[in-house]
């Protein structure tokens, strides 16, 4: 007789039941970070070819047969716009064409969806070739632009093709430019491939063109078949070895190819125009540097939006997170699913506080793109940026003024740095001040603040339960408000928002965003800092319980400048009045 013992079996739930949720968060954590959650990525861009894991039939032959409900099914009809709502009604499975080479595809009446590298098929999903090049030989879209190449190690030109198959129009056009090239430049051009090369000699492995290339500065890059849309390897893999391309293929490659980062033939009104501008190239290292240096992408939307899973972040990754399930969703590293770059920025003065813990928080947490970490090495007297002018600076004032390292003035100064010299317009800037902490695990909620600013509402600030007139001198309220009416003053002061702090701020860079930090800025250093400084005040302050220096300042801009700020209250629930609701950005004081 089994006899049954209650108060062990629920100890045993208690310990097994809190250990199976910790294991499975740490399962989920292991699969979306960044290196695993790209797998996923490129596996899901793999599925257009072959997923072995799709509930299909005839995996040995086209076409694919997909159920309706399956999600890269819903994701791919909804990226590229095609309407399939009377298949859905009418067929329990989708018929899918998948085509690689931009060869004509019969019966195509016979495909609900066909997915392939030529253009204009009715109801047809395009994909470029060199998207599937780079996903398949696993490279990496950063590696597509060059600062720098060593000019001087490198050959002149190299033709390396092993389809000698002239039934295929763009092969005998390349041959017949192979030809005069040959002529006109003798030995100066190399051949390693199988094609028009007697002196060919056979290696026992395999080495990628885009590896071979690095030793050259111009590649002779035709395609096999002349299709608008059709952009290959071709020209992917001299732009990855850091050469330039002498480009022949797609007349409309400039959708997809920085066409200062090629040269394309059917630009010039004959070849021999062609090898003139390569002399001229050859013969100014200057140039040639100028050309590798261009960005390799044409900024467009479908690069961005329906080929972001090679970019590394966009719309494919947003809808991921749209459609996973929480959890998992919190999961997800933020920074791939918005468009944008987040930035993260911080600062200490290695007294109390040092920037190492805070900036390791947040490259951990996978919410942001770049993290900086400031110091007074990176403070200057007069800096100057193009899209502010001139910015002063008095470093004498930071060794006068103990309290917060000169009374916080560098705070406006590093934001406004960080907008300039680290943010594109659009981009989304995040302040913390380096004794908070950065929690993880929240994606959604930081998604939720990203979403909360907008072009109207470029500004995200936080909320406190403290009242203004008794947070800020009088000073800085007629300061702030010197140019403003008495009633518009009157409304930005008596609104139900309580102080705003500047603790954490988060700001979508833009013209008004530069203006509204400049002038945070230029009054904390205005008038001797009195404005920002413990100092009397010159009008009556007797319901002055503190003066809160930065964060005074910037929450009276805050109010002055209503229009462009979205106001959270989450700092009040840091602030310890609801702790079961959470936070990301906690002000725990933490040094070192």
């Amino acid at each position: 007789m089994v006899i049954f013992n209650t108060k062990k079996f629920i100890i045993f739930l208690c310990v097994f039941i809190p250990l199976l949720v910790l294991l499975t968060i740490f399962i989920i954590r292991c699969y979306c970070k960044v290196e695993n959650f790209d797998s996923y990525t490129k596996a899901w861009a793999q599925q257009l070819f072959t997923d072995k894991n799709l509930n299909v039939s005839g995996l040995e032959a086209w076409p694919l047969i997909v159920f309706p409900n399956h999600l890269t099914l819903q994701m791919l009809t909804n990226y590229h716009n095609l309407n399939l709502d009377d298949i859905y009604d009418k067929k329990a499975e989708i018929h899918i064409m998948l085509d690689g080479e931009p060869t004509d595809i019969p019966n195509t009446e016979d495909y609900d969806i066909i997915i392939s590298t030529k253009k204009n098929l009715k109801n047809s999903i395009f994909l470029p070739y060199y998207i599937f090049h780079c996903v398949e030989a696993k490279l990496d879209i950063n590696h597509l632009n060059f600062k720098h190449t060593n000019y001087s190690t490198r050959k002149f030109a190299v033709f390396a093709y092993s389809n000698c198959d002239e039934r295929f129009p763009g092969v005998k056009r390349r041959r017949e430019f192979y030809e005069k090239f040959k002529m006109r430049f003798g030995n100066m051009v190399s051949n390693l491939g199988r094609c028009y090369n007697e002196d060919l000699i056979e290696f026992g492995t395999h080495v990628d063109n885009s590896e071979k290339f690095k030793g050259f500065r111009f590649v002779i890059a035709f395609e096999n078949k002349e299709i608008d849309g059709y952009v290959s390897e071709k020209i992917i893999n001299p732009i990855f070895a850091g050469c330039i391309p002498v480009y022949c293929g797609a007349s409309d490659v400039s959708k997809y190819i920085n066409p200062k980062r090629i040269i394309n033939v059917k630009d010039f009104s004959s070849d021999d125009k062609v090898f003139e501008r390569m002399l001229e190239i050859e013969n100014n290292p200057s140039l040639f540097q100028e050309i590798i240096s261009q960005p390799a992408l044409t900024e467009t939307p479908s690069i961005h939006n329906e080929y972001s899973f090679l970019l590394g972040k966009g719309k494919i990754f947003k809808d991921m997170y749209d459609k996973s399930p929480n959890p998992l969703r919190d999961m997800m590293p933020l920074k791939r699913c918005v468009l944008n770059k987040i930035i993260f920025c911080t600062f200490a003065d290695g007294r109390y506080y040092s920037t190492k813990r805070i900036e390791k928080e947040a490259n951990n947490s996978e919410y942001f793109d770049e993290v900086i970490g400031y110091s007074p090495l990176d403070l200057m007297s007069n800096w100057k940026h193009e899209n502010v002018g001139v910015v002063h600076f008095d470093l004498n004032f930071l060794s006068k003024a103990k309290r917060g390292y000169g009374y916080w003035t560098w705070k406006p100064y590093i934001i406004l740095k960080a907008l300039c010299e680290n943010c594109e317009d659009g981009d989304i800037l995040v302040y913390a001040d380096s004794g908070c902490t950065v929690e993880p695990f929240m994606t959604t909620k930081m998604m939720g603040y990203i979403n909360a600013i907008s072009d109207k509402n470029p500004i995200l600030a936080f909320s406190m339960l403290f009242k203004e007139k008794f947070w800020s001198k009088a000073d800085i309220v007629e300061r702030v408000f010197k140019n403003v009416s008495t009633d518009e003053k009157n409304i930005a002061l008596n609104s139900n928002i309580y102080q705003f702090s500047s603790t954490t701020i988060i700001m979508r860079k833009c013209t008004q965003v530069l203006d509204f930090v400049k002038e945070w800025h230029n009054i904390a250093q205005e008038d001797n800092h009195r404005y920002i400084d413990d100092s009397l005040s010159l009008k009556d302050d007797s319901k002055l319980f503190e003066n809160r220096h930065d964060q005074s300042i910037f929450s009276l801009l805050c109010k002055k400048n209503r229009q462009l700020v979205k106001n959270s209250t989450d700092f009040q629930i840091d602030s310890g009045h609801n702790e079961s609701q959470r936070v990301i950005f906690k002000r725990k004081r933490y040094k070192n």
